[in-house]
This record gives C-alpha cells, structure tokens and sequence, in this order.
C-alpha cells in the first residue's frame, strides 16, 4: 500500500495543474517582487478606517464573514459568563471591536489585541489604538479566543507552526479558524502552493479614498493550501472539540484540480 501510495504522490506531482507548486520557494520565484508593502498598507488602512467611521450597522448590512465573528465573539461570551480577552492574528483593522461599540455591546470584550507586521503597524492610525492593542507578538497567556481569520495560507508553513505552537503552550479555550481554503483529504500532497494577484483597489471595503496613483498596482501573494486534517492534528490532541460551524465561502478559492472546501469552525478545548 505504501509503494502504491508513493507511487500516486509521485504522479500527482509531476500533474500539478498550472500554477500549483509543490514548494514553497517555487512559488515565491514565480510570484517575483510581490507588492510594496508599505503602499498597500497605508491603502488598506485609509479604506477600513473610512468605513469603520462611516459604518451604521442599524443601516448598512454587515459582510457575512463579519456577523459570523461578531457571533463567535458572542458564543464565547456566553459560555464564559463574562467579558473576555482575544487575540486576532493578522486581524488588520479593529472591525470586531468598533462594530461592537456601535452597536452597544462593547462590553462583551475585555480586551481585543491583534498581531501584525510591524509595516502595518506604523500606519495605525490613533482611533484604531484606542480601540484594540497592536502588537507583533503571539502571547496566549490569559486568551479566551484566538481568531485566524482568512490569515494561515498567507503566513507561511514555519509561521503557521509557530501559531501551533502557542495554542499548544497556552491552550486558549476557544479557536476559530475562518475564511480559510481546505484541500482534500484524498489528495495526494499534503499542502501545495499558489500566487494569488489583485489589484489593490480589490483589497478591503470598497470605498473611495482618493489614492488612484496607487489603487491600480498589483499585489502578489503565496498562498499554502493545506488539509483540514493538520489543524485537527493540533487541536484534537491538546483536547479540542468542534462546537460551532458556519456557512462562508468568502474565503473559498476555486482553482481547477485542487478541489478546495470551506470550513468555518469554531473549536472549544474542554479538558
């Protein structure tokens, strides 16, 4: 069985679809300069933050993704019988906690950190300090609820492990893991690689920002596509249960022959 399995995953390689790579460092070499960072933050964050102080949720619909954590935030606090402590890697902007403060229910959150890079933490503006804790480390310590939100496929494997790592000391009670692509568990790698490309304007909330010497330049990305079994492989041994799944495909890729599934799960640890 195992001849023919390595026989099959041999196969399967050399019949990649075009544009799928087998390591990551390939795909970094077809995704050439990737983007200017610094640009594209600044881009980013001017769009979030006219949106977020423009945003009356009593009017304006909500993105599916975003209910969707303003429901887990809500579950945790429920279980937890009190205001709690998360932490949003590779969060972004404070959404989570100023869209509860408009609709009254700040406190719901102890506290709300996020961990970015240190270029988008230079462009933060003040209102967004005021509304959650920007920092560039993963410290679980006390976290009630660790957010990966539509984050892993983009940081890369040792980054990812990494993130293993920390629930593995810290054990936070909850772990949401959304917006995130899935491979198959039939296919034959365990993970494979992609170069994603958009346009900036494409990024984040689709408001004007008067910054067209910028909006149209291209941002390049590897992404890691990886099973829904490693995450499993992590969580289920540190005592890890599914309690809550939910309907978003805004994280879903569809790239032909790679099969690709969405799976929004909140995990709760309950030993």
């Amino acid at each position: 069985m195992s001849r023919w399995w390595g026989r099959r995953a041999a196969r399967a390689e050399a019949e990649l679809p075009r544009g799928v790579y087998r390591k990551e460092d390939e795909a970094r070499a077809a995704a050439g300069a990737g983007y200017e960072e610094e640009a594209l933050n600044a881009y980013i964050v001017r769009k979030a933050q006219r949106w977020l102080e423009a945003l009356d949720p009593s009017s304006e619909p909500l993105p599916a993704h975003l209910v969707g954590l303003l429901l887990v935030v809500a579950a945790v606090a429920e279980r937890a019988g009190r205001p709690v402590s998360v932490v949003d890697f590779g969060g972004g902007a404070p959404t989570v906690p100023v869209v509860l403060g408009k609709l009254g229910l700040g406190g719901w959150l102890a506290r709300y950190e996020i961990v970015e890079t240190e270029a988008f933490r230079r462009v933060v503006p003040p209102s967004w300090e005021d509304a959650a804790n920007y920092t560039g480390e993963l410290e679980l310590e006390g976290c009630d609820l660790l957010v990966l939100s539509g984050v892993l496929p983009y940081v890369g494997a040792s980054t990812t492990r990494r993130v293993y790592g920390a629930i593995a000391a810290a054990g936070p009670r909850f772990v949401y893991l959304g917006r995130t692509s899935f491979l198959r568990e039939d296919f034959p790698l365990r993970e494979v690689y992609t170069v994603q490309r958009s346009r900036f304007r494409d990024h984040g909330p689709q408001v004007d920002v008067d910054m067209e010497e910028v909006e149209g330049r291209v941002a390049s990305y590897v992404r890691r596509h990886f099973k829904r079994s490693e995450i499993e492989a992590v969580l289920m041994p540190l005592g890890y249960r599914r309690c809550l799944a939910l309907q978003d495909d805004s994280g879903l890729e569809h790239i032909e022959g790679l099969g690709l599934y969405a799976d929004n799960v909140l995990w709760e640890r309950r030993t």
